[in-house]
């Protein structure tokens, strides 16, 4: 493999990281705002029992 060669396969590597740590952050996220629709809608829930 030429220096050229190996850089582009690094850039791919780096690439397909990056991506994936791109994709847990917005699952996080995704998780993060469900958690918390589901706790305003049970805390309202039960300010109405009162």
């Amino acid at each position: 493999m030429t220096t050229m060669e190996t850089f582009f396969a690094t850039l791919k590597i780096m690439g397909q990281g990056m991506a994936g740590i791109f994709t847990a952050i917005i699952l996080i996220m995704i998780v993060v705002f469900i958690m918390g629709k589901i706790a305003s809608s049970s805390s309202k829930k039960s300010e109405e029992k009162h």
